[in-house]
This record gives structure tokens, sequence and C-alpha cells, in this order.
């Protein structure tokens, strides 16, 4: 690693280092303990959110490239924007852009330091201990967003809405929900009434919402929730596109909304890494963070649209993932899969022969299903059995995506160029 950025460095192992921190784990008896400890750091920094305009993104699929189809319209309107998303797939800075690039990593690590104070004032005198990793990323971003005079701040939720952390903006311009699905059960509920209804408590006081949720049960929360803050309901209709289309239909609407007429067509918006992004060609690889059964429903359908021979899947999953739901998505289209695991500090994989087991239930029989724990050595398999016209798709976890990634882009390349 370059000395230059050993500072940035050392700022995210402190941040990482408040993963485990007490209180971080989600608690569904003290829902509001997030809301009410990132407003107090943001007190404790003395933070004030000022004029800037909000957006706010929730959503099971699709909300990260929905908050990034919206931030590249804006900047190509000569709007000053900033673009907090999350998780990243290989560098931290990944999480936060202003104005066409990533917050520098001196500019993070200073930034970092600055707000050290906070944290160790809130940990002793807050009754729910340390801010946790998400409160303190999205406080440097605010306070980053407002450094960099950004007229627009486009915020995704971690999860869910109500209650996440990023709640304390202020009332949105505009507030969105890409879709529905069963997933982060354990905090948000375990149905989709009940997902839905914590998602909405987004939406605020006499803002713009937006969704392209098709279920009517779902849609009739939304409206619901629209009625009683005196908020505009706006239904963005789809149709049979792929994920990708719907995401830039939905993030389009947005920006018509706000009265802007530059609207680039999809093919120049320049996708978030690893959301079906194609990284080579002749054999076509993409990766994609597809990593529950709604994300990978999405995968497919932007599978479906793509041009290949044969499809070569390497996938991995983390220890705590609906395995049958997610294969179901995908397994039918491959004409070979290859089954690995990945390397990271603080997800645990699952075995891949338990994967390998379960896709022969969702494979067509005569799918090639080859087990190789090493996600680089499995990637280069499929490399090496793979035409020029076929396509090679990386998926089922951030952490995979991050070890392929680095295949075709290191790290220290990402932190020089302030992009991916």
């Amino acid at each position: 690693m370059m000395s230059d950025n050993q500072p940035y460095f050392n700022a995210v192992k402190f941040l990482e280092g408040l993963i485990p921190a007490p209180g971080h784990q989600h608690r569904r008896d003290r829902p509001d303990i997030f809301i009410k400890r990132t407003r107090a750091l943001l007190k404790a920094l003395d933070y004030q959110f000022g004029k800037t305009k909000f957006i706010h993104i929730t959503g099971t699929a699709g909300k990260g490239s929905t908050a990034n189809v919206i931030y590249q319209l804006l900047l190509k309107n000569d709007q000053r924007v900033g673009l907090f998303t999350s998780p990243f797939v290989t560098t931290t800075i990944e999480r936060i852009a202003a104005n066409g690039q990533y917050i520098a990593p001196s500019e993070f690590a200073k930034l970092t330091e600055g707000i050290k104070p906070a944290i160790t004032f809130v940990s002793q005198n807050h009754e729910f201990g340390c801010p946790s990793y998400f409160e303190c990323l999205l406080a440097i971003a605010l306070i980053y967003f407002q450094q960099e005079n950004c007229q627009y701040q486009i915020i995704e939720v971690g999860i869910g809405g109500r209650f996440d952390s990023t709640n304390i903006i202020p009332v949105p311009v505009v507030a969105a929900i890409t879709n529905i699905g069963l997933d982060h059960t354990e905090v948000l509920g375990k149905t989709l009434i009940e997902i839905a209804s914590d998602k909405a408590g987004i939406i605020k006081q006499c803002c713009q919402f937006f969704t392209t949720e098709k279920r009517p049960e779902l849609l009739s929360i939304f409206k619901t929730v629209c009625r009683k803050q005196h908020a505009n309901y706006h239904k963005v209709s789809a149709g049979r596109h792929s994920a990708q289309e719907t995401n830039y239909l939905l993030g389009r609407a947005v920006v018509q909304s706000l009265g802007f007429e530059k609207l680039a067509p999809l093919g120049d918006i320049r996708p978030l890494p690893a959301r079906f992004e194609v990284v080579s060609q002749n054999p076509r690889v993409v990766i994609d963070v597809a990593h529950n059964p709604a994300k990978m429903r999405c995968t497919a359908l932007n599978l479906s649209a793509q041009k290949y021979r044969h499809c070569h899947l390497v996938i991995s999953l983390s220890a705590n993932k609906k395995i049958p739901g997610i294969l179901k998505e995908i397994a039918p289209y491959a004409a070979s899969i290859y089954v690995t695991s990945f390397r990271n500090t603080y997800r645990t994989a699952t075995i891949p022969s338990l994967i390998a087991e379960a896709i022969k239930k969702f494979a067509d029989p005569k799918t090639t299903v080859v087990i190789n724990p090493d996600p680089v050595a499995a990637f280069k398999q499929a490399q090496n059995s793979a035409r020029q016209d076929d396509l090679i798709l990386v998926t089922g976890s951030f952490y995979l995506a991050d070890n392929i990634r680095s295949v075709f882009v290191s790290e220290e390349e990402i932190l020089e160029s302030r992009a991916s």
C-alpha cells in the first residue's frame, strides 16, 4: 500500500473498529436507538443541516442504483450534488461522492480525525453508547457535502426507513421507494406489509413521493402515508423493463419533478461499482452484488436482456443468506456454475459444498457444477472455459464482488483517481 494513503487506511481501520460496538446490532425492542444516537453525534459535532435539498431513497433492491441515476442526471444539469450509498465494493470512499468524484482519501482521513472527540463524547454520555460505523460514515458524508456546497444531497438508507439512521435528515424534497421484498426480516418485520410500513417512514410532510413498486396492497400503504403527510404520490410505471431500466425510469422521474430538462439516456449513466457492471468483453464479464432473492430476481431480469451464447455463473453467498430463494432466481440461466467462497474479515461465507448441493434442485441437469473455494481461481476457471460470445456472471455477495473486481481495478487505482 502506498504510504501517501496511510492516514486513510488508519481512518478506515478506526471506523471499522466500531462495527461490533455495543448497541450497533439492531434491536426490535428499541428501534429508535439509531436515530437518537445519530442526532446526539451530530449535536456533538455542532452540525446544522442548512438549506440543502435532500432526496431520500429506500427499497429492497435497486435503491443504490436509483440514487446513482439521480446523482448523475443532476450533475448533467450543472448542479452541485452529494451521494451517500452503502455498502462499498472495494474501498470505503466509494460510499461518499460529491460533484463527480469520490471524497479524497486525505479528506476522509481528516474528517474521521475531526469527529473522534464527538464519538468519545457520545460514547461516554449517551445511554446507547458508542456511535456505530454506519452512523459515523453518515456524519462524515453530511459534513463533507456541506463543505462541497452541495445543492442536493442524495441519501440511500442503510436498512428500512422509519428507524434508519439516515431518517434524521429534514423533510426531503423527494422520497422514493424502489420496491419491497423479504429482506432484513429480523429487523423490519416478517411480512411484506410490515416491511413496506417501515420503509414508508421516509415519506415526510409535503414531499414528493415516487415508487416503482407494483403490488396494490403495498401501494395502498404508501398512498395512506402520503395522505397523512400531505405528500404528493407518484407511481412510476416501468412495464416489463429490466431492473436497470426500471431504476433509470424512477431516477429520471425524480429529476424531472425537480424541474430539470437534461435527461441523458440510460447508456450514458455510469453504474455504481458491481451493480450489473460490465468490466470486460470477449467474453463479457459482469459483476453484480445481488445477495438476496429480490436482488437476484433483478439480476436475472438484467441478464435476460443480454445477448450471449452461454452463461457461466461464479457464485458465493454469506452464511446468513436464504440459499434456495437466491439460487432459484439465477441457477436456471447457467450452463456452468463455479461455486466458491470469499475473503473478508467481518463475514463468513457459506461452505461451497452446501451451495453446490442446493443448486441441483434449480439448475438444468446438464449444468456443470464446479467447487473451488478460492474466488479468484474459480473465476479464472470460468474464464478459461468461456468462449468469446459467452457471459461470465459473478454474483451473490459484495465480498465476492470485491475479490473479483480487484482483478480488474485495484484499490490504489480507485484512491488515486477518486473514481471506479
